[in-house]
């Protein structure tokens, strides 16, 4: 049953609820941090201004934010993918899912590393940075969105990487509050 809707929605995002300027800005949105100018420029102004701004806790954020997300790709990725194995749209032939970005990954689909770094990052940057909540998580929903309308994951994957980043967020944030590190 949830197998045949995941694939149904799928097909209907992937193939039905397209137009062009999804088909230009979902596989842009998707990629966003390979982007060399997000890469080297964008993010590290941001992190220099977050330090500037609150300094040596600052630091200590960054580096809870990196184990966060060291964590989560690594649970996903090494863990529950290699565990899994489920194929993804694009390896599974009679679905003709139109893969619109320039590679089609080999790894497995579920669940997406993309949506479970994402949501992990922003569940931290809520904690952290409450007045941008609502922009963190509009940019969560559409990168969910967007793994779907490329191509490369099932709705369930993207779920499923949304509740395992903010299940590590959340045991890491008890920990670190336990430790009274931030």
């Amino acid at each position: 049953m949830i197998s045949q809707l995941d694939q149904e929605l799928f097909l209907f995002i992937n193939q039905k609820f397209t137009n062009t300027f999804f088909d230009i800005f979902f596989p842009f949105f998707t990629n966003l941090f390979y982007q060399k100018w997000m890469a080297g420029g964008v993010v590290p102004l941001l992190l220099i201004f977050w330090i500037y701004k609150k300094r040596k806790q600052a630091l200590k954020q960054i580096l809870v934010l990196l184990i966060m997300i060291g964590v989560t790709d690594g649970l996903c990725y090494y863990g529950i993918k290699s565990f899994y194995k489920k194929p993804r749209p694009n390896h599974i032939t009679e679905l003709n899912s139109e893969v619109r970005v320039p590679y089609g990954p080999k790894s497995p689909s579920f669940p997406s590393n993309h949506m479970a770094n994402t949501t992990a990052l922003v569940s931290f940057l809520s904690w952290v940075f409450p007045q941008g909540t609502i922009f963190y998580w509009i940019y969560a929903f559409l990168m969910g969105y967007s793994r779907v309308y490329v191509g490369v994951h099932f709705p369930i994957d993207v779920i499923g990487g949304a509740f395992i980043g903010w299940g590590v967020f959340e045991i890491i944030k008890r920990i670190v509050r336990k430790l009274n590190f931030l």
